[in-house]
């Protein structure tokens, strides 16, 4: 696997060095006042010899205060590091648990919506209990796949490879990706729609992954389109390259200019005003990237020219559809 890839979720953590132990602390402090001393010693006993016994009483006397508060320092300096190593650990603890509430709250709530409705309301067609039951357990199967995605983020981010690469059909995880939020989508008034051409060439990939790349996209676009929006999911081959490429776009507000190059990170954010809160874009997309550059792929945003955003991301063709050389 790529250095990049094992390296993937290191790269957005904060720069730490090594924790001190106490034994570290121990010798150093012993240098840095023994030094001192050596100093002393060499200068004032040596090079300028002190003209009388209180004279050089109160040099030792200042010497060692000197060095006391020298080593003082060194520990109050280290002490404050490790406080501040703690809070920042204690803030991306609370960072990591509003994202994943706010990432579950969705579906949650609209499976809880839709049990309330078929448990209360006695007048509903079966053609709209069917569609309740079909948003209910979307939103489960949603949930779950989160779930799924936070510990593979902390596998994949610590290096653990792709056990369950197989050649694979792109039109089967494309579509299942797709297929498994479209009761949802449904349900919010929104159009999901799949375009694919006639043929695709198939890929070496984790394929329940892949899938779950595309179920996040789709997630990420259904959760800031407005009810009435479309969000067009679509594939091509990129002969060129020998690559495909997959796309999810959506009729949103489109991104932030200030979020736009931070969107892939893991705890990134985006005001959502209508809703009077914030809504958590970054998890999802984290496990996008991550899933990604682990299949050697690249991922990436563009912003559409009358709003909306679209994301893209890439990954080689299996090696015997590769153009000879490539």
């Amino acid at each position: 696997m790529d250095t990049k890839v094992k390296n993937a979720g290191r790269a957005n953590a904060p720069n730490q060095a090594a924790p001190f132990s106490v034994s570290r602390i121990a010798v150093t402090a012993v240098i840095i006042f023994g030094t001192w001393q050596l100093i002393y010693h060499w200068l004032f006993m040596v090079m300028i010899p002190m003209p009388g016994m209180l004279a050089s009483h109160l040099a030792n006397l200042l010497v060692a205060s000197v060095g006391t508060a020298l080593i003082t320092t060194y520990c109050v300096h280290i002490l404050r590091g490790l406080n501040l190593r703690l809070q920042e650990s204690d803030w991306q603890k609370n960072l990591l648990t509003q994202a994943i509430v706010h990432d579950l709250r969705q579906p949650l709530s609209a499976m809880l919506a839709g049990l309330k409705a078929l448990r209360e309301e006695d007048s509903l067609s079966p053609e709209e209990r069917k569609l309740l039951l079909a948003t209910a357990q979307s939103s489960s199967s949603r949930l779950l796949e989160m779930t799924n995605d936070l510990l593979d983020i902390s596998g994949l981010e610590e290096g653990q490879p792709l056990v369950a690469l197989r050649e694979t059909e792109p039109e089967k995880f494309i579509e299942e990706g797709a297929r498994i939020l479209a009761p949802l989508a449904a349900a919010n008034g929104q159009a999901l729609k799949v375009s694919l051409p006639g043929r695709l060439p198939p890929v070496s990939g984790d394929e329940d992954r892949l899938r779950r790349v595309v179920t996040n996209l789709v997630g990420n676009a259904l959760k800031f389109t407005p009810r009435g929006g479309t969000i067009l999911v679509a594939a091509t081959h990129d002969a060129g390259r020998s690559e495909l490429r997959v796309s999810v776009a959506d009729t949103g507000p489109g991104v932030p200019v200030e979020l736009r190059p931070r969107l892939f990170e893991k705890f990134a954010r985006i005001a959502r005003e209508q809703r009077g809160g914030r809504a958590s874009m970054g998890m999802g997309l984290y496990f996008c990237k991550v899933v990604v550059e682990a299949h050697g792929g690249r991922i990436w945003f563009e912003s559409g020219r009358e709003g909306g955003a679209t994301f893209i991301f890439s990954i080689p063709a299996a090696r015997r559809h590769e153009k000879p050389g490539g």
